[in-house]
């Protein structure tokens, strides 16, 4: 019987502790082999009071080996939960920085706009200034007036070198020009532009509807005193439903060659 309960007892504590199924189908094998060969030197009565005290024998010893695999593969998950958290810690996080990259590129190329609007009037208004024969106190007015432009400029290519070295917010301190203050700009610049815009424009549209919207009448602007320089513009703005329809046109030319409606 002492023999039948320690075959029993290793039988199921090497199966619990052994990992590899192939070992374990060995070990079950040899031990049922033992058994077989020592059941006929062992009554009935024996053979299950040997089987019954392994069982409990068994139970009791592989209760801490299974409870110690539970632990170590509870701790293996954490491991990796960790390690996988990490993983897409770091993910998200490059995903964070590719974003702000196209932000930071769409800036600049907002300020590129910006600036080659400002430029263009300067532009212009140095064209009509070098048309002059001489240099009466009104032709001053107009150099101060293109200095002015050519300042703000300035001031606003260094925001934007200032914004786009930022890490943080590279958007904070930029706001992009509005409707009224690209028609103000391009009628500082002489251009006489009649403009026929809805009243509840600004209440009808998201910022960034009008944003996209002033970006529109702000390169039609300058446009339209590149190729038709001292021809009046027209600023037609409407909304009708979910549509907004920006216009932005000038008379035709025909004595001049690059001018053309736009």
């Amino acid at each position: 019987m002492l023999v039948l309960s320690l075959i029993a007892t290793a039988a199921i504590v090497l199966m619990f502790a052994t990992p590899a199924a192939r070992v374990r189908v060995i070990l079950a094998g040899s031990v049922l082999a033992a058994t077989v060969v020592r059941l006929p030197e062992l009554r009935v009565e024996e053979i299950v009071e040997g089987l019954v005290y392994g069982l409990l024998t068994a139970l009791v010893l592989a209760a801490p080996l299974t409870t110690r695999r539970a632990v170590s593969q509870r701790r293996e998950f954490h491991r990796r939960g960790w390690e996988l958290a990490a993983i897409e810690s770091r993910r998200r996080a490059s995903q964070t920085r590719e974003v702000l990259q196209r932000e930071r590129m769409s800036l600049a190329a907002e300020m590129h706009d910006g600036l080659g609007h400002s430029l263009t009037l300067i532009a212009v208004r140095l064209g009509q200034l070098s048309l002059t024969p001489t240099l009466p106190d009104t032709d001053r007015a107009e150099v101060s007036g293109i200095r002015t432009i050519a300042a703000d400029a300035a001031d606003q290519l260094g925001l934007a070198v200032r914004l786009l070295r930022q890490s943080e917010d590279p958007a904070a301190g930029w706001s992009p020009p509005s409707i009224d203050e690209a028609v103000t700009g391009a009628r500082q610049a002489e251009m006489h532009a009649e403009t026929h815009i809805a009243a509840d424009l600004s209440d009808r549209l998201s910022d960034e509807a009008l944003n996209t919207v002033a970006r529109v009448v702000q390169e039609g602007l300058t446009n339209a005193s590149k190729h038709a320089p001292g021809q009046p513009v027209t600023v037609r703005i409407e909304v009708e439903g979910d549509i907004v329809t920006a216009i932005v046109c000038n008379p035709r030319d025909e004595e001049a060659s690059s001018a053309h409606p736009l």
